[in-house]
């Protein structure tokens, strides 16, 4: 087991220690069965149901832990020769599991006929992993939780992309999340000690993603409900919070360093466990060298950094064009704690509250069951959704315009007429009307407009309140 070492000296942030509370245990009977999961979220009303069920709870809880875990750690990766027998270590047989996966993306080749959306092989990938899936649990799991694989398979089936549509999002990520959490749940990691969930954090997630970006380079799979340049990542959100997470106690390497070019992988084309191990060297930031010279690298390697090598390797030109969300939080956010919050909150608002998302999250009776709603609770969420109830189907066939979706840190006006849809910021309007924004022009968004209003820089947003584009002041105090 190889990492980089954490260095000794640690510079604690306000707020840098959090106490969370434990995740509860499923009680699953010995020679109890289960049965398949199967999709409850169909309506904004189904969503309303979701954001305050235990399902939820539960998902939140247990990446947070994660997050804490990782505090001021290293990633870590394995080679294949380190993992031989894990007849004693539950957390090696799920590496291997993983690792076996990714056995299957370099053995099933890329179909060589001209693909537009993603390559049909990938198909092949899905099929085999449907027809093994219940062969894998059965290895994995003692026989007294055999009885719960019908229902627990389910979360690995929908973790690795959709071999039916040829794409994968953070719906996906979100998956082999609650596939993690199922098992720490039933008590699958006892055996490990308490530093289990840091592993899972430092060792099994890398692992994942080297496996997923593995899939979608090879089949070229396209980004599952993408933003484009708006959006935080096309494919992922969770590394960014643990990798914040793991940078969180140190002050020395702060957030605006991720703007350097210095992290930009120099291995092109980069495979994904090159990323992943990828650590930034020193160097000056663009337009700051003369106020504060070269920042040293990170402490060691983190899944926040690799995230960002990722986007490079996969897009072309300036930073602050093509990953406008991202440039906002390291030139405006002072460090690696509020940087943490705001991606947690970013990542509830933009995937666990997003229908879209959650509409493929299966439930049953003993991971992640449906909440049983009372009349007047039930009522109630329906008419709170009743505003955005219309489909694209039903507003296509009436030709009616569609509602327009609120950033997630937007507070519900109190009185006065209803904001009109906010357009895309390229869209051409002349008035306030068009634009949504009161006093808006037609003024297209720039880059210095994108730091003020909008964007993770907004003085709302899941970061708090941010000062313009720039240098914080703290931040200068700091590295002077």
């Amino acid at each position: 087991m190889s990492s980089v070492q954490v260095p000794s000296t640690r510079v604690p942030q306000t707020k840098s220690s959090v106490t969370l509370p434990s995740l509860s245990r499923i009680q699953f009977p010995e020679g109890s069965t289960s049965n398949p999961p199967i999709k409850r979220i169909h309506s904004d009303a189904d969503v309303s149901l979701w954001k305050q069920s235990k399902a939820k709870e539960h998902v939140v809880l247990f990446v947070s832990r994660l997050c804490e875990s990782a505090v001021g750690k290293a990633t870590i990766l394995r080679k294949r020769a380190e993992v031989k027998d894990a007849s004693g270590d539950n957390i090696d047989k799920i590496w291997l599991l993983l690792d076996e996966l990714q056995h299957w993306t370099e053995e099933i080749e890329p179909l060589k006929t001209p693909q537009r959306y993603g390559n049909l092989a990938f198909r092949t990938w899905g099929e085999r992993l449907e027809k093994r899936v219940s062969t894998l649990h059965s290895k994995l799991l003692p026989p007294s939780l055999h009885g719960i694989i019908p229902e627990l398979e389910a979360y690995l089936l929908g973790s690795f992309g959709s071999w039916v549509r040829l794409d994968y999002g953070s719906g996906h990520e979100l998956s082999f999340a609650a596939w993690l959490c199922f098992l720490s749940r039933l008590g699958y990691f006892d055996r490990q000690g308490e530093k289990f969930e840091e592993r899972l954090a430092l060792e099994i997630f890398p692992k994942y993603l080297e496996v997923a970006w593995g899939i979608q380079d090879r089949y070229g799979l396209e980004p599952a409900g993408s933003h484009g340049v708006w959006g935080l990542d096309d494919y992922q959100f969770i590394p960014y919070a643990i990798g914040a997470s793991q940078l969180r106690d140190q002050i020395a390497y702060p957030p605006i360093a991720v703007t350097s070019v210095s992290h930009k992988a120099d291995l092109k084309p980069a495979s994904a466990n090159y990323l992943l191990a990828f650590t930034p060297s020193s160097s000056p930031l663009q337009n700051t060298q003369s106020r504060l010279g070269a920042i040293p690298g990170p402490p060691f390697a983190n899944l926040y950094t690799s995230s960002i090598a990722r986007i490079h390797a996969l897009k072309r030109g300036p930073f602050h064009e093509h990953s406008p969300i991202l440039h906002d939080v390291a030139s405006t956010v002072p460090n690696w704690v509020k940087v943490h919050s705001g991606m947690m909150k970013m990542w509830e608002a933009e995937c666990l509250d997003k229908r879209p998302v959650v509409q493929h999250f299966p439930f049953g009776r003993y991971g992640f069951p449906w909440p049983v709603a009372s009349d007047d609770h039930s009522q109630n969420a329906i008419s709170s959704a009743a505003p955005n109830h219309t489909s694209q189907a039903q507003a296509k066939s009436a030709n009616l315009p569609m509602q327009p979706t609120a950033a997630p840190w937007a507070k519900p006006s109190t009185g006065g007429p209803p904001m009109a849809p906010t357009g895309a910021p390229w869209a051409l309007a002349s008035s306030a009307s068009r634009t949504g924004i009161p006093g808006g022009t037609a003024t297209p968004t720039t880059r210095s407009t994108l730091a003020s209003s909008g964007s993770a820089a907004a003085a709302t947003s899941p970061f708090g309140i941010l000062p313009k584009a720039g240098v914080p002041r703290d931040q200068k105090r700091d590295l002077n």
